[in-house]
């Protein structure tokens, strides 16, 4: 292949990306008011697990801190939620906080959508620590090493380049004690596929953007993108959450550490 091959290719890649996205941003500004109404329940479900590990990651490194006498320069435990969608579940993940009376964790709201991060944003508590950012996960606006712990829930499916998202998780997560949790649906599922072929179709035959669906992963080819991209202590746990009471839907969390 010849420099200009391979650079045409590239182009394509990008220029389909820009599609991809495109066509999430249409389907997710028409929802954006209804979202989490209509899904409550499928929140609900799907937030109990990575809410379960975020907060214990956070409480881990208040005490590292205190340990290390980090606080008497206050520096705040910054928490980077990619493709935060309407916000809800930094919003759980401040209740939680305020319940343990901390006050000592930033959050950070990373949302391609311009309407579901406006519904972020209204939902905010004046009090809270919060910053909201439209962009993308594929080019998070964020410093090197700024964040303490990076999660992503019910989007990674989504990700247009998978790759390069997490390649950005690891560019802004700190070394020694940040994490990564990922929580998204499992293609090893028979149901998650079936829905996924029925995406696929409503895209290619029924939409305008043909070949720009993007899809969820098996659980070893997610622990193997996630190593990939230099991360460590990588563990992936598969399981299945059942919502409107008739829907069993395969769910996957990934949990992994920068390297010292």
């Amino acid at each position: 292949m010849t420099t200009n091959d391979s650079e045409a290719m590239e182009l394509k890649a990008d220029d389909n990306n820009e599609v991809a996205l495109e066509a999430l941003q249409v389907e997710y500004s028409a929802m954006a008011s209804w979202y989490d109404s209509f899904w409550a329940d499928y929140l609900n479900k799907t937030f109990v697990w990575p809410l379960r590990l975020v907060s214990s990651f956070i409480l881990d490194r208040t005490r590292k801190q205190q340990e290390n006498d980090e606080r008497i320069h206050k520096k705040p435990i910054t928490v980077v939620d990619v493709a935060c969608g309407t916000g809800e579940f930094v919003k759980r993940l401040q209740s939680l906080q305020e319940e343990e009376e901390d006050t000592s964790v930033r959050f950070v709201g990373i949302e391609p959508c311009p309407e579901m991060l406006e519904r972020a944003k209204q939902k905010q508590q004046p009090a809270a620590t919060a910053q909201w950012i439209q962009a993308t996960a594929e080019s998070l606006p964020l410093d090197d090493a700024s964040a303490d712990i990076i999660c992503s829930t019910n989007a990674f499916h989504f990700f247009r380049n998978k790759p390069l998202a997490l390649a950005q998780m690891y560019r802004v997560l700190r070394r020694d004690s940040g994490r990564l949790v990922i929580t998204d649906w499992c293609a090893d599922a028979l149901t998650v596929r079936w829905y996924h072929l029925f995406e696929w179709v409503r895209w290619n035959l029924f939409g305008r953007f043909r070949h720009q669906y993007p899809g969820p992963l098996r659980a070893t080819v997610l622990q193997q993108l996630v190593e990939e991209a230099g991360f460590q202590n990588v563990t992936v746990e598969s399981y299945q959450v059942r919502f409107w009471t008739f829907v069993p839907w395969g769910m996957q969390t990934v949990t992994a550490t920068k390297s010292c």
